[in-house]
């Protein structure tokens, strides 16, 4: 694992935590910490089906 794949990771970690901290409080729409980890997920998904995570292996 290579310097991308661990700076990817921890931005969907700190993303998530501050999910965590304002779920269900007021923004444009509200925070929900359920919309974020589907979101990151199939984000997540994604990254892994093209190689992101083995092209530095």
């Amino acid at each position: 694992m290579g310097i991308p794949q661990i700076i990817v990771i921890t931005l969907a970690a700190l993303t998530g935590i501050s999910e965590i901290f304002l779920h269900g409080k007021p923004r444009t729409g509200m925070h929900d910490f359920r919309n974020w980890l589907i979101g990151t997920a199939i984000a997540q998904g994604l990254l892994v089906w093209g190689g992101f995570y083995t092209a530095f292996s």
